[in-house]
This record gives C-alpha cells, sequence and structure tokens, in this order.
C-alpha cells in the first residue's frame, strides 16, 4: 500500500521544510514516549511476577492465569506498548520518506531538472531516481 503526499504551499519548499520536520519529529518523540511507557510498565510486571511478558500472554490468552484484574492491567500495557511501537515506526518511516523527498526535490531545484509549481509525489522521486541511475550506467 502506498500513500501519496501533496504539499501545497504559499512558501518556498526550503522554508517549508525545517517546519514539516520539527512538526513531524515532535510526533515522533510523543509516540516514542507513550511506547517507552507501556514498555517500563510491562517491566515492571515482569519484575514483580517474575515472568516474561509473552509466556504471561500465552498464559493470559489460555485462561490460565484467571480473571484477576492485574492480569489485564498487564495486558493492557502489552497492548499499549505495541500500539504505540507500531504508531511510532510508522511515523519515523513518514520521517524517512518526508527527509527523501525534500533532499531530492531540493537537489532536482538546485541541478534545474524539473519542476511544477513546487509540487512531486513519492512515485515521480522514484522514477527520476530510475532515470538518473540508467543514465549513468549509459554513460
Amino acid at each position: 500500500m502506498s500513500t501519496t503526499l501533496l504539499l501545497k504551499t504559499k512558501r518556498a519548499i526550503a522554508d517549508t521544510k525545517p517546519i514539516i520536520l520539527e512538526a513531524l519529529q515532535d510526533h515522533i518523540n510523543f509516540s516514542y514516549a507513550r511506547f517507552l511507557k507501556f514498555e517500563n510498565e510491562c517491566k515492571e510486571f515482569e519484575k514483580k511476577y517474575k515472568m516474561d511478558s509473552e509466556f504471561f500472554l500465552n498464559k493470559f490468552d489460555s485462561g490460565e492465569l484467571g480473571d484477576d484484574l492485574q492480569w489485564f492491567d498487564w495486558y493492557a500495557s502489552i497492548c499499549g506498548k505495541k500500539l504505540w511501537e507500531k504508531i511510532s515506526d510508522t511515523k519515523q518511516n513518514i520521517m524517512e520518506r518526508i527527509t527523501d523527498y525534500f533532499s531530492f526535490f531540493l537537489e532536482a531545484i538546485k541541478d534545474n531538472v524539473w519542476v511544477r509549481n513546487e509540487e512531486i509525489s513519492f512515485r515521480e522521486i522514484g522514477a527520476e531516481k530510475r532515470r538518473r541511475v540508467e543514465r549513468s550506467n549509459t554513460l
């Protein structure tokens, strides 16, 4: 699955880049902090009950541990940890793609390649990178 990002702004891409990257980094930091919170909760449960979270999860899912409230708290911590890890990883991947986007776009402007009202897609970036590699291989 792919996602298309269309960035329209009245400002130059060089002015927009630091603002977008800073905002995204703030979101990444928040997501990672949430992940760490749940990870620490899991470590506390592991220490208290002397079993790791995966072992606990197997026992909990099979019903061996019963329905005590502390097990549900641990289960919620595991779910929170997995959720925020996924969100954090997704945001980090977006950050990497956007960084590539900005770097490639600014390079294209510098090299006086194509520019259409400062609009470009990741698909176009990939196609242009392939064309450049093909050109360099034929030289």
